[in-house]
């Protein structure tokens, strides 16, 4: 047989062997037995509005160590948003309780100092900043139970300011976006640290200094946090330039054997001995932990009114006309999540087992600021749709598969049994927001007393945390989907 002859005689043989696996059959040759299973995708829309909350916790305290210690402070105009500001409050308290000053000293400097966490939020245009500081007219309550401090709260203080400066913070240059890390982690990139330094006045510095002079006294209240803190209440930071919100750590504590943090307030005193002038310094701190720790919090206003907004209200449901939905940290808006649809899709097919459930906003809205890193998914009591608490009852079909965020409310374990969280991403151009929630998605299908079922559900910014942000984030209602792979027996025909 020549060449060609072979060549065509190979070719045959193939496409007998091809036409020949037409059925299905095994390699021993004997025909597959029906499949027990049958696999089945669905994608299920999942109805989403909108509701402001009127109460969101911003307060740098104890005794969570994990939660983000910040002063936001500043303001910026958001296209769609609206003005967005925040003045930060806080308590200050000596370091050292009982000091020695000679009674001729008089105060020489006082300023105060903050530390830049990298955290900012806004334009990235170089313009000047000013900021001010202004006396707490109201005392802070301390002792516990401690007030809950929100981002709403109203603290006075003096109108006219003690200290304030003007100065330009260009965020490309100083790498802003490099360096910030959630809780200004030492062991991360964060390579320099960067301060703002306020000076105040000299006239309330000597005040200070002469309530220091008594510490030493037997009735001295210097010493005394609580009563220190009922004549030096606290102070005020506000910030009237319309281009960015910052981030301050108040903390002053080492990390990775280096100083990472140098807010505080100093107090540069002056006296003679024997005829030479000489200097030393008061040393007062804004963050302290124990059971006498300072506060502060910051105050997060918002003005949506020329907004699609301005219709919200607390813990009502709401769809603005262009048919959009919100997320933001701080003046908190968050989105509803309706999963009726989820219960009126699977209760209809017995004996399902879901092999995957992923919850996607597929896509957002093109980000003009940056939208949070992570969204979690917060479960919501019926009817008042407030955020359910540590504290409330939880069916017994979902204890050990619910976890509780830093504010003690309800969130959702995810496949990786960790807190469940929509992570963005961005592939050409288009952002998306997804997260699996299988394991939980199972057991919602298993409960079916209706009055048991989880069914709404609050989306609300994770990373950055919700009380020491401003993120958001603005997408379509149609785009909240769950994407379901589930398996389902076939019957014996």
């Amino acid at each position: 047989m020549n060449l060609l002859g072979r060549i065509a005689g190979q070719f045959l043989f193939v496409v007998v062997i091809l036409f020949s696996c037409k059925e299905d059959t095994s390699f021993l040759g004997f025909k597959r037995p029906q499949s027990k299973f049958k696999a089945t995708y669905a994608e299920i829309p999942i109805a989403a509005s909108v509701m402001t909350i009127d109460s969101l916790n911003t307060v740098n305290e104890p005794p969570s160590v994990t939660d983000t210690k910040r002063l936001l402070v500043g303001q910026y105009l958001d296209d769609k948003m609206g003005l967005i500001s925040s003045e930060a409050y806080f308590q200050f308290r000596p370091l050292i309780p009982k000091v020695s000053i000679p009674a001729d000293a008089v105060v020489n400097e006082i300023f105060l100092t903050l530390t830049y966490d990298y955290y900012y939020y806004g334009s990235k245009d170089v313009v000047n900043s000013d900021f001010f500081v202004h006396e707490l007219t109201d005392t802070l309550i301390t002792v516990p139970p401690r007030s809950s401090y929100n981002f709403n709260s109203k603290v006075n203080y003096d109108p006219n300011p003690i200290g304030s400066v003007s100065t330009v913070v260009d965020v490309v240059a100083k790498e802003f976006d490099k360096n910030f890390t959630e809780n200004n982690d030492a062991s991360t990139a964060n390579d320099h640290i960067d301060t703002l330094k306020i000076g105040l006045n000299a006239g309330y510095g000597q005040q200070l200094l002469e309530f220091a002079k008594t510490s030493t006294e037997a009735d001295s209240n210097y010493p005394e946090f609580l009563k220190f803190t009922g004549v030096f209440k606290g102070l005020a930071i506000v910030s009237s330039s319309a281009n960015k919100i910052f981030g301050f750590d108040p903390r002053n504590d080492p990390g990775d054997g280096k100083k990472k943090n140098y807010s505080k307030l100093l107090l540069i005193y002056k006296y003679t001995v024997d005829g030479v002038e000489k200097r030393s310094k008061l040393e007062f701190i804004v963050f302290t932990g124990g059971g006498l720790s300072t506060l502060g919090f910051n105050k997060i206003s918002a003005d949506r009114s020329a907004t699609p907004l301005a219709g919200a209200t607390p813990f009502k449901e709401f769809l603005p006309s262009n048919n959009l939905c919100y997320v933001q940290a701080g003046n908190p808006i968050v989105t509803k999540l309706d999963f009726t649809k989820f219960y009126e899709y699977v209760d209809t097919i017995p004996n399902i087992i879901l092999n995957s459930a992923e919850l996607v906003v597929d896509p957002i809205e093109s980000p003009t600021f940056p939208p949070p890193a992570n969204l979690e998914l917060r479960v919501l009591a019926t009817p008042n749709n407030k955020f359910k608490r540590s504290s409330d009852i939880i069916p017994s079909a979902y204890l050990g598969s619910v976890l509780y965020d830093n504010d003690n409310f309800v969130n959702l374990v995810s496949d990786t049994k960790t807190s469940f969280s929509m992570k963005l991403t961005t592939t050409d151009g288009i952002s998306r927001y997804a997260g699996f929630l299988t394991d939980f998605t199972q057991l919602l299908h298993q409960t079916k007393s209706e009055e048991d079922r989880f069914q709404s559900f609050a989306l609300v910014p994770f990373s950055p945390g919700f009380g020491k942000s401003v993120n958001r984030v603005i997408f379509n209602k149609d785009n909240v989907k769950l994407r379901i792979y589930y398996t389902t027996p076939v019957l014996d025909k």
